[in-house]
């Protein structure tokens, strides 16, 4: 055990530290030629970015750090008052020993060197923010914020579908005019932003500055003991060859089942090949490469033509997983996401795709227990053979703006530029390298594993925007046609497509377009 721990250790240091924002341009998700508004997402092959040239080294962390360009800005001990989310998942905001000492120690450094390099005193206010309910009343919050006098907050950090629905309301700043915020930093996923600007107006963002933005990926682990107990290869080669698919990943799957309970049917009680929560189905839709949004060269957004109902490659997708749910047993999604990671904690699934904060065991809502057993991770299947792999993220991940209310923009802008970039030196580190990648995997494999899901995360505004596009319509619509009890995808497609339209002209109508 001490010689697999230290190899790992040194594995780690030996590795280049991969960024959210690659360097080098990428290929847009629709294929068109590459710009400033298109979503660009990240191959594995073009996963490890060269050190930018304006960077010296942190001894601390190992890390490329760009020089202070902040070194000018004194606030004079100004308050920055944030307002946060209060039911957030992973520990982000401040120092509480929730993580382990690591992490605390990160996010404390954090924030005494923003204050300390800028002058400033951090000031978190707090409001619950996870559900529509809870969404409205965060807004109203908001709006009667700024109908006062003398407005209350600078920054809004909050679950990550609220700063859109801010945005749209005319409540935030637009981002990319103030300085010193600078989205070229490696901080700032590229993906994110370029994904996120619409009309070159850039309202909220996020990137190193969020831990749940890394505890929210998606990926597919493995029980190992299970899978060598049923001569079923662990999947590692099939990701190297550009052969982890859909159709693999069935193959694998297929032939596990075990009416564990004697139930005499398909239930929780039993054991299963793979076991995907109802949510978590969004995952395979976007490891497919189905995205439903895309950027007009004007700027504005436009629905994709090969998205929905008529689109003949989607369509075809999601027929294979609803025969997969359908005719096999080896396979449940039936159930809430919480009931089903609770299947594969207990050891009775040789798969799930699920969020990666699983490995460290907390998510509100079940047992604060990790997995304690060898597992490994893989990025999700691809629906055909050499595509690239992209990582799903779930909600519950941060988003950031500043208020049109605040009484300092540049004082604002500076601690969100610090804050981020803070976090890129010692937060991250601690959580995607010391937990993740070294704490968190069973050998060397799996450590390139993590690298492969962080570096294809996909953003995407359907999932950003749904409120305002319609849930169903858009961001849902794959899980939705393919865990219908009786498919006929194209049924009602006309609807659907006029719902996300008159969403998109919606967005487009907030930032400055004429429809």
């Amino acid at each position: 055990m001490k010689i697999r721990i230290l190899a790992l250790i040194m594995a780690v240091m030996m590795i280049v530290p991969l960024l959210f924002a690659c360097a080098k341009p990428n290929d847009p998700i629709d294929g068109s030629d590459s710009g400033n508004n298109q979503t660009q997402n990240p191959t594995p092959e073009e996963s490890t970015a060269a050190p930018s040239s304006d960077a010296t080294n942190s001894s601390e962390t190992g890390e490329q750090v760009p020089e202070d360009y902040l070194s000018g800005y004194n606030f004079n001990g100004d308050t920055i008052t944030i307002l946060a989310w209060s039911d957030y998942t992973m520990q982000e905001f401040e120092a509480n020993g929730d993580m382990g000492e690591e992490i605390d120690t990160a996010i404390y450094k954090r924030n005494k060197n923003t204050e300390d390099r800028l002058g400033v005193k951090l000031e978190f206010l707090w409001e619950p923010c996870n559900s529509t309910k809870k969404m409205a009343a965060y807004k109203a919050k908001v709006k009667a914020d700024l109908s006062d006098t003398k407005p209350t907050y600078d920054i809004f950090a909050t679950y990550s579908r609220m700063c859109p629905q801010l945005a749209i309301a005319g409540y935030t700043k637009t981002l990319n005019e103030i300085k010193p915020l600078d989205f070229s930093k490696p901080w700032w996923p590229s993906s994110l932003i370029n994904e996120c600007t619409i009309g070159g107006k850039l309202q909220f963002c996020s990137g190193d500055i969020s831990t749940n933005l890394l505890w929210m990926m998606i990926a597919t682990f493995f029980n190992k003991g299970m899978l060598k107990d049923n001569n079923i290869e662990e999947p590692y080669q099939l990701v190297k060859d550009g052969k982890w698919t859909y159709e693999k990943l069935m193959q694998l799957t297929n032939n596990i089942y075990e009416d564990t309970d004697g139930d005499g049917e398909a239930s929780l009680g039993d054991t299963y090949g793979i076991v995907i929560g109802d949510v978590n189905f969004d995952a395979i839709a976007t490891a497919g490469g189905f995205f439903a949004i895309k950027h007009e060269a004007d700027g504005r957004l436009a629905l994709r033509e090969d998205f929905g109902g008529n689109a003949e490659k989607m369509v075809e997708a999601m027929r294979f997983v609803n025969t997969w749910l359908s005719t096999s047993k080896g396979i449940f999604g039936k159930e809430e996401v919480v009931k089903t990671r609770n299947v594969f904690r207990e050891g009775r699934a040789g798969f799930i795709m699920d969020r990666v904060f699983i490995v460290a065991g907390k998510d509100n809502a079940a047992a604060k227990n990790g997995l304690d057993f060898d597992f490994g991770i893989v990025p999700n299947a691809t629906f055909e053979e050499n595509a690239p792999y992209y990582t799903n993220v779930g909600h519950p991940f941060t988003t950031y703006a500043i208020s049109m209310g605040t009484h300092n923009e540049t004082a604002a802008a500076a601690t969100l530029e610090s804050l981020c970039s803070e976090a890129y030196k010692l937060v991250t580190p601690a959580v995607f390298y010391a937990a993740m990648k070294l704490k968190y995997s069973q050998d060397s494999l799996d450590s390139g594993m993590w690298d492969i899901v962080r570096d294809n995360i996909s953003f995407e505004i359907a999932r950003l925007m749904c409120d305002e596009i319609g849930t169903t319509a858009a961001s849902n619509f794959f899980r939705t046609a393919a865990c219908a009890s009786s498919f006929n995808p194209t049924s009602g497609w006309k609807v659907t497509a006029s719902i996300i339209k008159r969403g998109i002209s919606k967005i487009n109508q907030a930032y400055g377009y004429d429809s």
